[in-house]
């Protein structure tokens, strides 16, 4: 009767009279979550048996499922928005390199450069090459880190005082 928001809610529960209780755990993931409550009051006649017991252990492990099922759905969900954001980042950073890339190759394959040009355009496409390189490095940490085969090799380092 504690447990009763107002003076209200405290005359229903002695008006009702429970007779009969039958309270089971709902769980989650092996762990409690929440209590499931029947009650028969004083008027029905009626009184729980190891029958309604069972049922009621029905019930409840139904209701834990779908409480994981719904958590399950909610972390696919979380998970697949994080595999789009990561696969929009990786097309913009392979975009940048590659439209770079593209362009100096035109520009080498023609012949109005002359040898200084190449030179500077053989150097920005070798900077591509690096920043395409470090993006597919960090794209395969990444695939390796999800799947558990990331190997990290830790080792002290001094911190610089500016």
């Amino acid at each position: 009767m504690r447990a009763a928001f107002d003076e209200g809610q405290v005359t229903l529960l002695k008006e009702i009279g429970i007779q009969s209780l039958l309270m089971v755990p709902v769980v989650v993931s092996g762990r409690p979550f929440a209590a499931l409550t029947f009650a028969y009051s004083q008027f029905s006649g009626r009184r729980y048996g190891t029958d309604d017991l069972a049922w009621a252990l029905e019930i409840a492990a139904r209701a834990g499922l779908a409480v994981e099922r719904t958590v399950l759905r909610q972390q696919l969900e979380t998970s697949n928005l994080a595999r789009e954001e990561l696969l929009a980042v990786l097309a913009y950073e392979l975009e940048g390199p590659l439209n770079a890339a593209s362009g100096y190759i035109r520009l080498l394959q023609s012949d109005a450069l002359d040898l200084a040009l190449r030179s500077r355009a053989a150097t920005a496409l070798k900077r591509n090459l690096v920043r395409l390189r470090r993006v597919v490095r960090d794209l395969l940490d990444t695939s390796r880190a999800a799947s558990g085969r990331l190997n990290l090799q830790m080792k002290p380092l001094a911190a610089a005082h500016r």
